[in-house]
């Protein structure tokens, strides 16, 4: 009997939305399976106009791969983008701002420790953590207080909050892994759910299924793709399947994993491979979460800087760098998000958001005493949501180096089974260009492996 799908697609995020693209335009007939309601994954807009997952377009220019999708497209479809540096921030703490010298102090520890990590990355060997690496490093230079709690703020924001894991939980050889793109960063006013709009625009020939929670795939079939919905165990059947789920559910997903309660993780018969369970249980997965605090239109937020940071030493990093969203939007959102990774993030994700909420308000009134009562708090809970488990992916501790892990994830199996997501790229891990590459070349693949197929 005929199939009626070509392909099917699990999650709706940039990667399988991406995927799909790239396969209607090839002629094939997909159906893409999304468990959420909505499509996009972790690249979500909401109600308010914030960006709680995805924010950034990273580097807009040719460079080593190739040129940055997300701003191709964004261009091709008219969205509105707002330029984002990175290097213009400011530091405060207890008593304000601090003097421009001050700022500089900060840096120059980092600076030093960086310029000797090299070193203490060789000897230290193969498997380390970051976080031993940066101790070695730091030794011979007898830091004091002060010193030390200026390099825990720059190892906080120019680190863990890039990779939404601890220095502890990163390889120290591996952790700065992929390639940067050229060209200047941009954050979109309007919201990514924008990019995720035209992906679906883009690929309207494929048939889109929200609401249809996966529970298992059987790929061994003699050519056949069979995936399980979870209610009604409705089964669906096709010549290849894209798996883009994130690296936090394929996790979930090992046999003998502990899942957390309501996971969207799948049961994959037969079971993956070696080289992809090892891959899946190599590479870690953080958290970031967001914290989003915003103001009565007028109140004075500062508009000279993208970024806040807030140093005091002693104090705990919670909350050590904010986007500075009205500038970003020209005062349309007088917002500042805070970001929250690793460790801390987990902490506070199960703390009374009344409590998170005070906090951060005492620690803004340290920083910017004119500040009013904040007209509206939310925060994220990533770690919570079934069909993330997370943030995105990192370079764990002992993890193999070149991305060879994310190399062998994203091997198909059986010619018949493919991944993509950022967790599979290796240029550009952890990003929304690598997500969407990464669907691209998936589809690429299933189109080879098809091509003389039945």
């Amino acid at each position: 009997m005929a199939l009626a799908t070509d392909v099917i697609i699990i999650g709706a995020g940039i990667a399988g939305l991406s995927a799909a693209r790239t396969l209607t335009a090839r002629g094939l007939r997909v159906l893409l399976l999304e468990g959420r309601e909505r499509a996009g994954g972790r690249a979500h807009t909401n109600a308010r106009g914030y960006d709680t997952g995805a924010s950034w377009i990273h580097g807009h220019l040719a460079g080593p791969g190739g040129s940055n999708p997300v701003y191709a497209l964004a261009v091709q479809h008219g969205i509105s983008l707002a330029p984002s540096n990175c290097e213009n921030a400011a530091l405060y703490g207890s008593a304000g701002r601090l003097s421009d010298r001050a700022y500089a102090a900060v840096e120059a520890v980092w600076r030093r420790v960086k310029g000797r990590l090299g070193g203490a990355t060789a000897k230290l060997g193969g498997g380390a953590s970051l976080a031993a690496a940066m101790a070695a490093a730091a030794a011979p230079l007898q830091l004091n207080a002060a010193d030390s709690a200026a390099l825990a703020f720059c190892v906080a924001t120019e680190v863990e909050h890039e990779f939404a894991a601890d220095a502890g939980w990163l390889d120290a050889r591996g952790f700065d892994e992929g390639e940067e793109l050229k060209g200047r960063d941009f954050l979109l006013p309007g919201g990514y759910g924008q990019v995720v709009a035209a992906l679906l625009r883009d690929c309207a020939g494929a048939q889109v299924r929200l609401g249809a929670r996966v529970a298992g795939v059987s790929y061994g079939g003699g050519g056949v793709c069979s995936v399980r919905l979870a209610e009604g165990g409705e089964a669906l059947r096709a010549r290849a399947v894209v798996i883009t789920v994130p690296l936090g559910v394929l996790k979930a997903s090992l046999p003998g994993a502990a899942r957390p309660p309501g996971a969207a993780a799948l049961d994959f018969e037969p079971p993956l491979p070696p080289p992809h369970a090892h891959a899946i249980h190599a590479l870690g997965f953080g958290l970031l979460d967001k914290y989003i605090v915003e103001f009565p239109q007028g109140a004075p937020v500062p508009r000279d800087v993208d970024f806040l940071g807030f140093f005091e030493e002693g104090a705990p990093l919670d909350w050590p760098e904010a986007l500075n969203w009205a500038r970003a939007t020209r005062g349309g959102k007088n917002a500042l998000v805070f970001f929250s990774a690793g460790s801390a993030a987990a902490r506070l994700a199960g703390a009374p958001e009344a409590e998170v909420r005070a906090r951060l308000t005492a620690q803004l009134r340290a920083m910017l005493p004119a500040l009013p009562e904040p007209s509206h708090f939310e925060r994220t809970a990533w770690g919570a949501d079934p069909f993330a488990l997370g943030s995105y992916s990192f370079a764990a501790a002992g993890c193999a180096g070149g991305g060879e892990d994310r190399k062998a994830l994203a091997a198909p199996v059986a010619g018949r089974l493919f991944f993509a997501g950022e967790h599979t790229s290796v240029e550009y891990p952890s990003t929304v260009q690598g997500a969407m590459l990464s669907g691209m070349r998936a589809a690429e693949e299933v189109v080879r492996a098809l091509s003389g197929g039945s």
